[in-house]
Protein backbone atom coordinates (compact mmCIF):
# COMPACT_ATOMS: atom_id res chain seq x y z
CA UNK A 1 0.00 0.00 0.00
CA UNK A 2 1.27 3.42 -0.60
CA UNK A 3 1.27 6.13 1.63
CA UNK A 4 -0.46 8.89 1.33
CA UNK A 5 -1.18 12.29 2.59
CA UNK A 6 -4.91 11.21 3.48
CA UNK A 7 -3.31 8.56 6.13
CA UNK A 8 -1.24 11.59 7.72
CA UNK A 9 -3.66 13.53 7.93
CA UNK A 10 -5.81 11.14 9.75
CA UNK A 11 -2.78 10.27 11.63
CA UNK A 12 -2.32 13.82 13.00
CA UNK A 13 -6.27 14.28 13.68
CA UNK A 14 -6.19 10.99 15.25
CA UNK A 15 -2.88 11.88 17.67
CA UNK A 16 -1.40 9.27 16.40
CA UNK A 17 2.19 10.48 15.93
CA UNK A 18 3.96 10.45 18.75
CA UNK A 19 7.37 11.82 20.04
CA UNK A 20 10.68 10.08 21.01
CA UNK A 21 13.51 11.53 22.32
CA UNK A 22 17.56 10.71 21.91
CA UNK A 23 19.93 12.15 24.90
CA UNK A 24 22.50 14.95 24.09
CA UNK A 25 25.26 14.48 26.66
CA UNK A 26 28.24 16.72 27.78
CA UNK A 27 31.47 15.17 26.08
CA UNK A 28 33.28 16.32 29.18
CA UNK A 29 31.50 14.78 32.30
CA UNK A 30 29.27 12.74 30.15
CA UNK A 31 26.03 14.04 32.06
CA UNK A 32 22.39 14.91 30.29
CA UNK A 33 22.56 18.28 29.36
CA UNK A 34 18.87 17.91 27.00
CA UNK A 35 17.03 15.96 24.53
CA UNK A 36 16.02 15.90 20.50
CA UNK A 37 12.46 15.23 20.09
CA UNK A 38 11.86 12.95 16.77
CA UNK A 39 8.51 12.17 15.51
CA UNK A 40 7.49 8.51 15.46
CA UNK A 41 4.70 7.19 13.65
CA UNK A 42 3.21 3.59 13.30
CA UNK A 43 0.43 2.96 10.41
CA UNK A 44 -2.23 0.36 11.50
CA UNK A 45 -1.41 -1.47 8.26
CA UNK A 46 2.18 -0.50 7.21
CA UNK A 47 3.51 -0.60 10.84
CA UNK A 48 6.11 1.55 11.78
CA UNK A 49 6.84 4.29 8.87
CA UNK A 50 10.64 6.01 9.19
CA UNK A 51 10.76 9.93 9.28
CA UNK A 52 12.45 9.99 5.58
CA UNK A 53 9.37 8.85 4.48
CA UNK A 54 6.51 10.91 6.49
CA UNK A 55 8.56 14.01 6.52
CA UNK A 56 8.41 14.49 2.95
CA UNK A 57 5.17 13.84 2.74
CA UNK A 58 4.12 16.36 5.09
CA UNK A 59 5.75 19.11 3.63
CA UNK A 60 4.54 18.20 -0.23
CA UNK A 61 1.51 18.44 1.14
CA UNK A 62 1.19 21.07 3.82
CA UNK A 63 0.90 18.99 6.80
CA UNK A 64 4.40 20.01 8.07
CA UNK A 65 2.72 22.83 10.15
CA UNK A 66 0.26 20.79 12.08
CA UNK A 67 3.11 17.68 12.22
CA UNK A 68 5.41 20.45 13.65
CA UNK A 69 3.03 22.17 16.06
CA UNK A 70 1.89 18.53 17.14
CA UNK A 71 5.71 17.39 17.96
CA UNK A 72 6.20 20.69 19.73
CA UNK A 73 3.46 20.85 22.09
CA UNK A 74 3.86 17.30 23.26
CA UNK A 75 7.77 17.80 23.77
CA UNK A 76 7.31 21.14 25.53
CA UNK A 77 4.37 18.88 27.59
CA UNK A 78 7.19 16.12 28.42
CA UNK A 79 9.77 18.90 29.09
CA UNK A 80 8.03 20.53 31.44
CA UNK A 81 7.17 17.33 33.19
CA UNK A 82 10.73 16.56 33.60
CA UNK A 83 11.14 20.10 34.95
CA UNK A 84 8.99 19.26 37.69
CA UNK A 85 10.51 16.40 38.14
CA UNK A 86 13.70 18.43 38.70
CA UNK A 87 15.15 17.68 35.70
CA UNK A 88 15.34 20.85 33.54
CA UNK A 89 17.24 20.44 29.98
CA UNK A 90 17.07 21.91 26.91
CA UNK A 91 14.83 20.40 24.11
CA UNK A 92 15.65 20.87 20.49
CA UNK A 93 13.22 20.49 17.83
CA UNK A 94 13.52 20.50 14.09
CA UNK A 95 11.82 23.60 12.20
CA UNK A 96 11.22 23.02 8.07
CA UNK A 97 12.48 25.51 6.16
CA UNK A 98 8.12 25.98 4.92
CA UNK A 99 7.80 27.38 7.90
CA UNK A 100 9.84 30.20 8.15
CA UNK A 101 7.64 31.78 5.93
CA UNK A 102 5.00 31.20 8.20
CA UNK A 103 4.03 34.70 9.28
CA UNK A 104 2.98 33.71 13.14
CA UNK A 105 6.27 31.24 13.61
CA UNK A 106 7.58 33.24 16.30
CA UNK A 107 4.44 34.14 18.06
CA UNK A 108 3.36 30.97 18.26
CA UNK A 109 6.71 29.09 19.67
CA UNK A 110 6.95 32.31 21.97
CA UNK A 111 3.34 31.45 23.34
CA UNK A 112 3.85 27.56 23.25
CA UNK A 113 6.68 27.86 25.64
CA UNK A 114 5.10 30.34 28.05
CA UNK A 115 1.88 28.27 28.12
CA UNK A 116 4.06 25.55 29.46
CA UNK A 117 5.93 27.31 31.83
CA UNK A 118 9.18 27.14 30.15
CA UNK A 119 11.86 29.75 29.17
CA UNK A 120 12.90 30.41 25.48
CA UNK A 121 16.20 29.52 25.89
CA UNK A 122 15.35 26.06 26.86
CA UNK A 123 14.30 25.28 23.26
CA UNK A 124 16.78 25.02 20.08
CA UNK A 125 15.19 25.15 16.98
CA UNK A 126 17.61 22.92 14.51
CA UNK A 127 17.41 24.27 10.61
CA UNK A 128 19.16 21.99 8.43
CA UNK A 129 21.90 23.92 6.22
CA UNK A 130 21.18 23.09 2.74
CA UNK A 131 17.13 24.37 3.41
CA UNK A 132 18.29 28.19 3.42
CA UNK A 133 19.20 28.51 -0.01
CA UNK A 134 15.61 29.64 -0.85
CA UNK A 135 13.73 32.76 0.28
CA UNK A 136 17.22 33.42 2.51
CA UNK A 137 15.92 37.56 3.45
CA UNK A 138 12.50 35.89 4.99
CA UNK A 139 14.60 33.43 6.69
CA UNK A 140 16.93 35.63 8.01
CA UNK A 141 13.77 37.93 9.57
CA UNK A 142 12.58 34.83 10.68
CA UNK A 143 15.47 33.68 12.72
CA UNK A 144 16.68 36.92 14.28
CA UNK A 145 13.19 37.49 15.83
CA UNK A 146 13.22 33.55 17.20
CA UNK A 147 16.64 34.53 19.00
CA UNK A 148 16.00 37.61 19.89
CA UNK A 149 12.91 36.37 21.58
CA UNK A 150 15.63 34.30 23.07
CA UNK A 151 15.03 30.74 21.49
CA UNK A 152 18.52 29.04 20.17
CA UNK A 153 19.31 28.69 16.80
CA UNK A 154 21.11 25.90 15.67
CA UNK A 155 22.52 25.24 11.98
CA UNK A 156 21.78 21.23 11.74
CA UNK A 157 24.00 18.70 9.64
CA UNK A 158 26.78 21.26 8.83
CA UNK A 159 29.31 20.38 6.22
CA UNK A 160 26.62 18.78 3.73
CA UNK A 161 25.53 22.41 2.44
CA UNK A 162 26.99 24.67 0.16
CA UNK A 163 26.49 28.13 1.56
CA UNK A 164 28.18 26.96 5.03
CA UNK A 165 30.23 30.65 5.53
CA UNK A 166 28.20 32.88 4.25
CA UNK A 167 25.11 31.41 6.49
CA UNK A 168 27.01 31.74 10.08
CA UNK A 169 27.81 34.60 9.26
CA UNK A 170 24.64 36.23 8.46
CA UNK A 171 22.62 34.05 10.99
CA UNK A 172 23.02 34.33 14.67
CA UNK A 173 23.37 30.81 15.16
CA UNK A 174 24.01 29.32 18.72
CA UNK A 175 24.85 25.82 17.44
CA UNK A 176 26.74 23.86 15.51
CA UNK A 177 25.72 20.58 14.57
CA UNK A 178 28.01 18.26 12.40
CA UNK A 179 26.32 16.07 10.48
CA UNK A 180 26.77 12.34 11.19
CA UNK A 181 28.53 11.41 8.03
CA UNK A 182 31.72 13.14 9.26
CA UNK A 183 31.43 11.19 12.39
CA UNK A 184 30.94 8.07 12.41
CA UNK A 185 33.80 6.81 10.12
CA UNK A 186 36.41 9.48 10.98
CA UNK A 187 38.29 7.40 13.47
CA UNK A 188 39.60 5.54 10.06
CA UNK A 189 39.31 8.22 7.52
CA UNK A 190 41.85 10.77 8.63
CA UNK A 191 40.94 13.35 6.19
CA UNK A 192 37.18 13.41 7.97
CA UNK A 193 39.07 14.23 11.08
CA UNK A 194 40.56 17.42 9.19
CA UNK A 195 37.04 18.43 8.87
CA UNK A 196 36.01 17.53 12.08
CA UNK A 197 38.77 19.25 13.59
CA UNK A 198 38.19 22.44 10.93
CA UNK A 199 34.61 22.38 11.91
CA UNK A 200 35.20 22.35 15.85
CA UNK A 201 37.91 25.15 15.78
CA UNK A 202 34.98 27.63 13.79
CA UNK A 203 32.75 26.61 16.39
CA UNK A 204 34.96 27.69 18.99
CA UNK A 205 35.96 30.89 17.39
CA UNK A 206 32.45 32.10 16.68
CA UNK A 207 31.49 31.34 20.32
CA UNK A 208 28.89 28.50 19.16
CA UNK A 209 28.26 25.52 20.93
CA UNK A 210 29.38 22.42 19.02
CA UNK A 211 27.12 19.44 18.67
CA UNK A 212 28.55 16.08 17.11
CA UNK A 213 25.29 13.30 15.96
CA UNK A 214 25.62 10.09 14.96
CA UNK A 215 28.15 8.64 17.47
CA UNK A 216 28.12 4.92 17.58
CA UNK A 217 31.20 3.59 19.16
CA UNK A 218 33.91 4.86 22.34
CA UNK A 219 36.08 5.49 19.82
CA UNK A 220 34.21 8.07 17.93
CA UNK A 221 33.48 9.19 21.51
CA UNK A 222 37.26 9.55 22.39
CA UNK A 223 37.82 10.91 19.28
CA UNK A 224 35.12 13.71 19.27
CA UNK A 225 36.50 14.35 23.34
CA UNK A 226 40.33 15.01 22.03
CA UNK A 227 39.10 17.65 19.35
CA UNK A 228 37.13 19.46 21.78
CA UNK A 229 33.51 18.66 21.10
CA UNK A 230 30.80 19.93 23.46
CA UNK A 231 27.63 18.33 23.49
CA UNK A 232 27.37 14.43 21.75
CA UNK A 233 24.71 12.34 21.03
CA UNK A 234 24.46 8.65 18.87
CA UNK A 235 23.50 5.11 19.77
CA UNK A 236 26.62 4.69 21.69
CA UNK A 237 25.02 7.05 24.16
CA UNK A 238 21.16 6.19 23.51
CA UNK A 239 18.93 5.31 20.62
CA UNK A 240 15.49 7.81 20.80
CA UNK A 241 12.78 6.66 23.13
CA UNK A 242 9.82 7.51 24.89
CA UNK A 243 9.41 10.25 27.37
CA UNK A 244 9.01 8.12 30.02
CA UNK A 245 11.76 6.08 29.84
CA UNK A 246 14.37 8.29 30.31
CA UNK A 247 14.36 8.15 33.89
CA UNK A 248 15.03 4.37 33.92
CA UNK A 249 17.82 5.31 31.11
CA UNK A 250 19.18 7.69 33.30
CA UNK A 251 20.05 5.53 36.27
CA UNK A 252 21.95 3.32 33.79
CA UNK A 253 23.78 5.76 32.27
CA UNK A 254 25.33 7.13 35.76
CA UNK A 255 27.22 4.17 35.84
CA UNK A 256 28.50 4.88 32.54
CA UNK A 257 29.84 8.24 33.34
CA UNK A 258 33.49 7.04 34.52
CA UNK A 259 33.88 4.95 30.94
CA UNK A 260 32.88 8.08 29.31
CA UNK A 261 35.20 10.42 31.35
CA UNK A 262 38.25 8.26 30.48
CA UNK A 263 38.43 7.38 33.79
CA UNK A 264 37.79 3.79 34.25
CA UNK A 265 40.80 2.90 32.52
CA UNK A 266 42.72 5.03 35.29
CA UNK A 267 41.62 3.23 38.15
CA UNK A 268 42.03 0.12 36.26
CA UNK A 269 43.50 -2.80 38.67
CA UNK A 270 47.44 -3.72 36.60
CA UNK A 271 47.55 -7.29 35.07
Amino acid sequence: LPLTAGDLDTALREKALTVHYQPKVDMHTGLLRGVEALARWTHPVLGPVPPDQFIPLAEQSDLIEPLTLSVLDQALTQTAAWQTRGLNLSLAINLSPRLLECPTLVEHFSAQVAQHGLDPHQLVIEITEGSLAKRLDVALNRLARLRLRGFGLSIDDYGTGFSSMQQLARIPFTELKIDRSFVSEATQRPHLQVILRSALEMAHQLGLVSVAEGIETLQDWRLLQTLGCQIGQGWLIAKAMPGDDLHPWLRGHRQRLAELRGEAQDHAPNP
